[in-house]
């Protein structure tokens, strides 16, 4: 109950999560596994204390080897499964730049990647303007986090960045609401281009 008050206190702050550990520690024998299962952490220290309480050391020492054994095997697995979603969304971020034909994105787009519906290993990437409150275009400040409105998704960076530029300079000129307004337009523009587009091609 008090580390739940103590986790509840933290993130009500505001701050960053707690991550919390667990082991115990014997004279005998050395500490347990270090674990975030604090569950764990208690069955294994029940463990060793009766161990403990009937004076058979050789046993307790059996018995911490096997924690350590087990809590290694655990990590090593999580060591594996963090190193293939590294591997994957590498992958997905550099088909993504791939088909927007750029090699980064600015702080002012974002863009989204979508899979082949039939599992195939196609798939499309779109960028996007993201327009910020002002003073806080850069992401850090009271508005990190937020944005007031989007530009059209577009099939290269560079048109996406185009777009930011526009955003943020009328912005600067005239306010959020007009550079949103904006962002309202560039948006029915790039519908009707590709309403034409599509009817071009019927």
């Amino acid at each position: 109950l008090a580390l739940s008050e103590i986790a509840s206190e933290h993130q009500a702050s505001g701050r960053p999560a707690l991550i919390l550990s667990f082991s115990s520690r014997f004279k005998t024998v050395g500490s347990t596994p270090v674990v975030r299962d604090v569950g764990l952490a208690f069955e294994q220290r029940r463990e060793l204390l009766e161990l403990e309480e009937s004076g058979d050391v050789d046993e307790m020492m059996r018995a911490r080897s096997r924690m350590l054994a087990v809590a290694k095997e655990q990590r090593q697995r999580q060591l594996q499964v963090k190193r293939r979603v590294l591997q994957l969304a590498s992958a997905r971020a550099k088909a993504m730049l791939d088909s927007l034909q750029a090699t980064e994105l600015s702080s002012a787009v974002d863009a989204v990647l979508f899979d082949a519906p039939d599992g195939g290993s196609s798939s499309a990437a779109f960028a996007f303007a993201e327009l910020r409150p002002s003073g806080d275009a850069s992401g850090s400040g009271d508005g990190a986090g937020t944005v007031l409105c989007t530009g059209p998704m577009r099939e290269r960076a560079k048109e996406a960045e185009q777009d930011a530029e526009k955003l943020l300079a009328i912005q600067q000129a005239q306010g959020d609401d007009a550079a949103c307004a904006y962002a309202e337009q560039l948006e029915s523009a790039a519908s009707a281009a590709k309403d034409l587009d599509t009817i071009a091609d019927s």
